[in-house]
């Protein structure tokens, strides 16, 4: 339940601040940032940031 708890308050904060950053940063379409960070956030650090560098290279190649 903690864990479950804890997820929830991490993706919730990370969303929050993905769309605050888009916004400032002024794309079009924030709430599509905050999309992404909420299906990218994991139950590691080491998955969230493996899943956050693949989708970096992809946008980059793309």
């Amino acid at each position: 339940m903690k864990s479950l708890l804890y997820r929830a308050i991490k993706t919730a904060i990370g969303v929050v601040l993905a769309i605050s950053i888009a916004d400032f940063i002024g794309i079009g379409y924030s709430t599509t940032a905050g999309i992404i960070c909420m299906i990218s956030i994991l139950d590691t650090r080491k998955q969230t940031y493996i899943v956050s560098m693949k989708r970096i290279v992809t946008a980059l190649i793309a």
